[in-house]
């Protein structure tokens, strides 16, 4: 059943056109009359959404009939917000078009304005625009409520989103939350109360794909946007797009400028020395054809002239998908990934015109570049690609692979499977032994593959493939594992290989094969996770996805318009496969110093170019990062070692008793009491909760107390006390003079002054001074004293300058600060003390008297 379906208009609405005001029954209101916004507003409950009227732009647009509609549909405000609501306004344009906020008396002007707009004027041609007039509420806080395919696998599993801050899953189960689905209004006293308010919507909703908007105004949630999602009619199923033709029999030896690779190639072509290995190691790799003769490769760069003799050995190999890439000596390491790389070439033509556009055009620019050879094979359909890292004395090997070729890894999202071995050493196991650690199945959106003519595009993944397993079988992910691993011991050293996945039985024995490999080694600098950002981006965060926006990007940075980070976004393949492009980014980010965020893997070409190059570059998804030996000297549950075990790491645990593990335990309680504090909304806070009542329930069985006895300390003290109900703050306290008659405090008294915002909190004292010390041996010191709050997350002391004496009495300045942050329990502190600048003394010569 269709989400509209499930969730009717039962509503009437005002709607504006011209001069004139009417009200649209239920039955009459249409996306195509009201526009998309104000359709999907109708749906949702009424005590969900605030107030509001449609003006139609079809109609010249009247402030006095605005005005009255207001009046009649009970818009007893002063500010509205006036967004634009066109009518084929899908999910993917959110935000495209203009909103703005204004006072009631002026919305035809704020209308008019944005039908001025080139935004406006550009979507008019394709959709009629109309307008929304609601009422303004305050907002303390906006976000997002979706279950959209990208995010969730389920259509039960959803995310809060809080603009500038965290993002919550919550999980919506019909037989457990339809109680809550209750069309009352969705009552949010605090901030963390916000996602239990939201459950109401998501189960009133489920089990269709939804994105709503919402605002919070202190006490209320209120739903401002409704979009729901239609399925994905566009995607393709990667295994679709895998020729099934059988290769083309021919005789090689009727080519008379390629010739088939021999023992000598698989030596001198770095190319092919990899291929040698997969030979030895067990696989039928595909035959390579070699064309290394000088004067051909002078007749293409130099004379731009393809030889007729090389045009009919490409007619016979392009029968079937040819692929040709490029090897040559006297290049730096650099330059030799930039050697060209054709797509698939399914004819002679599409063959010569590379070698005379791409091929020629990079190999010019290339200097010195020596010994140039082509070296071609014919295209090994498969449906998904991976790289996989080994070491030879690591039992752990990470894979990240995706649908298409392997290119698609730089950029787009993809899955990533952590294999343990089983063993340190390959003699002592066998591929059999390989399981899985650790596994991260991502919603993998686009990839590249090729079109029918061979280029190889971004397609749009089909909703049976876009969460499925990219490496669908366990024994293809323990092959690539083992094999992986025995390359690298082959080679002595880590290793990252290429891997073709789920070949046809037809092209091949093989169901994976490994293609490439080269060495690997850790980022210096350490792995780092992109910050979260917000919906709305600042101009000083840009997103590549073509040539276009990169021109732009250089263009503004020339005109000294601050950029902080750039997102690789593909949205074709003309960047994807650019190699030259990753040169310009890596060298164009270093010199001006931003940083570069990739959604791709980090094992691949993409991210090695970026960081080898010593630019800043994080991941939207480090997943399975982490050091290698990681100290924790802290007290865990008694099960959570076992699960690091069973993982594939190895772990060193101690048994604590007594004392020790009183002590332990007590520090346990202020670790749990922090990621209280740290929690932002209600489920969190329970789950944090229920943590520190287990480790008191830890540290009352290691005391010899019952429950009993602390329930019955802790009546007393509400009783003699009171408990924390009211939500009473001391903020200071006096002697009371004797002439004064201070009255009782009642604090359930509506006059006491009240605060409901975290930021109006007063501030806990903060204090910094210095106090001028002799120590014993009588020499001058000074003792620097900081005050900050235990819970405070951040505290820095500002700057302060003193003095000390020098030996010979003389005073030297010295200027001091100091800045603590707070990572759950544990606290950094960052001191800096420098020595004070220091005003130059000129020699002013005394004037003469006179």
């Amino acid at each position: 059943m269709e989400c509209s379906t499930l969730h009717p208009i039962t509503r009437s609405v005002l709607l504006v056109e011209g001069d004139h005001w009417r009200w649209v029954p239920p039955e009459e209101a249409t996306p195509e009359l009201l526009g998309v916004k104000a359709a999907g507003l109708l749906r949702v409950p009424a005590a969900w959404v605030p107030p509001f009227f449609v003006v139609s732009g079809s109609f010249p647009v009247s402030q006095p009939t605005i005005s009255a509609a207001a009046a009649e549909a009970r818009l007893s405000v002063v500010d509205v917000y006036v967004r634009s609501n066109g009518t084929a306004e899908g999910a993917d344009e959110r935000g495209a078009l203009d909103s703005s906020t204004c006072e009631l008396d002026r919305a035809a002007s704020a209308i008019k304005q944005m039908q001025a707009s080139d935004v406006f004027k550009k979507e008019e041609g394709r959709q009629d625009i109309h307008f929304i007039v609601q009422s303004l509420l305050p907002s303390k806080e906006k976000g997002h409520l979706s279950n959209e395919r990208r995010l969730s696998r389920h259509p039960r599993d959803w995310h809060v989103e809080i603009d500038g801050g965290s993002i919550e899953p919550l999980g919506v189960r019909r037989w457990r939350d339809a109680s809550s689905v209750q069309k009352i209004a969705l009552v949010a006293d605090n901030r963390a109360s916000i996602p239990r308010a939201l459950r109401s919507v998501a189960a009133w909703v489920s089990p269709c794909r939804v994105h709503f908007e919402w605002i919070w105004d202190g006490t209320h949630v209120w739903i401002v946007q409704l979009d729901f999602l239609l399925p994905n009619a566009e995607g393709v199923k990667p295994s679709s797009l895998v020729s099934k033709a059988l290769r083309p029999n021919f005789d090689p030896a009727n080519l008379q400028c390629f010739s088939v690779a021999n023992a000598e190639h698989f030596e001198k072509y770095g190319k092919l020395k990899n291929a040698r290995i997969y030979v030895e190691l067990g696989y039928d790799m595909p035959s390579f054809f070699v064309m290394n003769r000088p004067e051909i490769i002078d007749a293409i760069l130099q004379d731009k002239v393809v030889p007729e003799a090389l045009r009919r050995d490409l007619k016979t190999l392009c029968a079937f998908p040819f692929v040709i890439r490029t090897d040559a000596t006297g290049l730096a390491g650099h330059n030799k990934q930039m050697l060209p790389r054709s797509d698939e070439l399914r004819s002679s033509d599409a063959a010569v015109s590379w070698l005379l556009k791409s091929f020629r055009t990079v190999m010019l620019e290339l200097e010195g570049a020596r010994d140039i050879t082509l070296v071609g094979h014919h295209f090994l359909p498969a449906t998904a690609s991976a790289w996989a890292q080994a070491q030879p004395d690591e039992r752990r090997v990470r894979i990240e692979s995706l649908w298409g070729i392997p290119e698609g890894t730089y950029y787009f999202a993809h899955d990533v499977y952590d294999i343990d071995t089983g063993v340190a050493k390959l003699e002592q196991g066998g591929m059999e032994g390989c399981r899985e650690m650790s596994v991260r199945e991502r919603f993998k959106g686009r990839f590249i593959a090729p079109n029918d003519s061979g280029d190889w595009i971004v397609q749009q993944t089909d909703e049976t493939s876009d969460w499925a397993r990219s490496v669908r079988k366990k024994t293809w992910l323990q092959e690539i594992a083992w094999t992986t691993r025995r390359i690298a011991v082959r080679e002595g050293k880590p290793v990252v290989v290429m891997w073709f996945v789920d070949i046809p039985q037809m092209q091949s024995r093989h169901e994976v094969m490994p293609w490439y490999h080269e060495g690997w080694e850790p980022v210096a600098g350490g792995y780092k996770k992109a910050a979260q950002r917000k919906k709305v981006r600042s101009a000083e965060f840009k997103e590549i996805s073509n040539r276009e926006s990169w021109n732009k990007l250089k263009e503004d940075v020339a005109h000294d318009i601050r950029i902080e980070r750039v997102f690789i976004n593909p949205a074709d393949s003309e960047i994807v496969r650019d190699r030259q492009f990753v040169k310009e980014l890596a060298d164009h980010a270093q010199q001006h110093g931003y940083v570069v965020e990739l959604g791709g893997g980090l094992l691949s070409h993409a991210f090695y170019m970026l960081s080898k190059a010593g630019c800043a570059v994080e991941c939207v998804d480090l997943f399975g990062v982490q050091e290698e030996n990681i100290e924790f000297n802290k007290l865990v549950r008694d099960l959570i070692p076992r699960g690091i075990q069973e993982r594939g790491e190895q772990v060193e645990i101690v048994r604590v008793t007594g004392d020790a593990l009183i002590e332990s335990l007590k520090r346990k309680i202020v670790e749990e009491v922090y990621e209280v504090v740290d929690a932002k909304s209600a489920g969190p806070i329970v789950e944090e909760i229920a943590d520190v009542e287990e480790v008191i329930d830890g540290l009352l069985k290691a005391l010899g107390i019952d429950r009993t006895e602390l329930l019955n300390v802790q009546t007393k003290k509400r009783h003699r006390r009171g408990g924390f109900d009211q939500g009473i703050m001391l903020v200071r306290t006096s002697l009371a003079t004797p002439v004064v008659d201070s009255p009782p405090l009642d604090g359930a008294s509506p006059d006491l002054r009240s605060i409901s915002r975290p930021e109006d909190l007063p501030a806990a004292e903060q204090d910094f001074h210095v106090d001028r010390r002799v120590d014993v041996s009588g020499i001058p010191e000074r003792q620097l004293t900081l005050t900050l709050p235990a819970q405070a997350n951040s505290y820095a002391s500002g700057t302060h300058r003193f003095s000390l004496e020098n030996q010979d009495g003389t005073p030297h300045d010295l200027v001091f600060s100091a800045q603590v942050e707070r990572y759950g329990a544990q606290l950094k502190l960052k001191v800096k003390l420098t020595n004070a600048a220091v005003q130059l003394g000129l020699p002013f010569d005394e004037p003469e008297s006179k």
